[in-house]
């Protein structure tokens, strides 16, 4: 006798972007480094097999060298960002 079993999954990808930027002396403003990440989860999981990695981008080493402390604050509130959409507590 066959046994029939149909499971249905919501699998939602998630590609995030952000940017550091700083305002300069002449009053425009210029993207120093940029991060994304991209993820999966299914039924509102990550799954277990997931490896979730940040990418930093340096796009001006001079304004990165100059404003460091700006940019590693910015990028822990984008890994703070990213977790709190793992978590599910994330603003959209």
């Amino acid at each position: 006798m066959l046994t029939k079993t149909c499971e249905t999954t919501e699998k939602k990808s998630f590609m995030v972007r952000g940017s550091s930027t700083i305002k300069q002396d002449d009053g425009t403003t210029a993207t120093v480094c940029t991060f994304s990440t991209g993820f999966d989860k299914v039924n509102g999981e990550l799954p277990d097999s997931s490896i979730v990695s940040i990418t930093q981008t340096v796009l001006n080493s001079k304004l990165y060298k100059e404003n460091k402390t700006q940019c590693r604050a910015d990028y822990t509130e984008f890994a703070d960002y990213v977790d709190s959409i793992i978590d599910g507590t994330a603003e959209e």
